[in-house]
């Protein structure tokens, strides 16, 4: 009998500390599961802005270069 409640008390020990690595688990994945979406999130964002600022300097690129055709074109009927 003293035997069966050692195992008894060995087991449920074992249950406790299993159930707390368990939890413990679970609640860092949750963190880890809200910082993957953050990054998910900013990267996104940081992907947006990056294009967004590649098609502006590209439109300013183009209105610059037509601008010089057109000064280039002034220069070529005055003369």
């Amino acid at each position: 009998m003293a035997k069966d409640i050692k195992t008894i008390i060995a087991l449920t020990n074992a249950l406790y500390s299993a159930s707390s690595v368990t939890s413990q688990a679970a609640s860092r994945k949750a963190e880890l599961e809200a910082e993957r979406k953050n990054v998910k999130n900013e990267s996104t964002d940081i992907w947006t802005s990056s294009s967004l600022s590649s098609y502006i300097a590209g439109e300013k690129y183009d209105d610059e270069a037509k601008q010089e055709r057109r000064f280039g074109q002034i220069r070529e009927n005055a003369v």
